[in-house]
């Protein structure tokens, strides 16, 4: 009888994690790349990212990083265009990066609302 196949293994799978280089982003990535994926991790500070990237390795992890804003248009075609062009294609989108004001969140305005939703918006059109 042939062993059972991982029904969770990403072997062969490529994944995009906008707000990688940290917290929750950062430990999406890591779960992903533990389960075989090789990654693209992106957010606007290109230091916070080999700090990633380097723990992420160090892991086994197949990554690569990609400094963008995604507040930009231009910031998320070129990582879309960038991410195809290293991983050849990409399987799993991970829309992670956003913003916040902080503080309590009955007080944040419509209009922070509405910054992070385009924010996440955005990054989704160009994918």
């Amino acid at each position: 009888m042939a062993p059972l196949q991982n029904p969770f293994s990403l072997e062969g799978k490529t994944a995009l994690v906008t707000g990688g280089s940290r917290g929750l982003g950062l430990q999406i990535a890591e779960a992903i790349g533990d389960h075989g994926a090789r990654l693209i991790i992106s957010s606007r500070n290109a230091g916070d990212l080999e700090h990633a990237r380097d723990h992420l390795k160090a892991r086994g992890i197949a990554v690569g990083f990609i400094a963008a804003d995604n507040a930009r248009e231009e910031d998320i075609q070129r990582l879309a265009d960038k991410s195809i062009a290293e991983l050849g294609r990409v399987d799993i989108l991970v829309n992670n990066a956003g913003s916040s004001p902080g503080g309590v969140i009955e007080f944040l305005t419509e209009e922070h609302w509405a910054q992070s939703l385009q924010l996440k918006f955005m990054a989704m059109c160009a994918a």
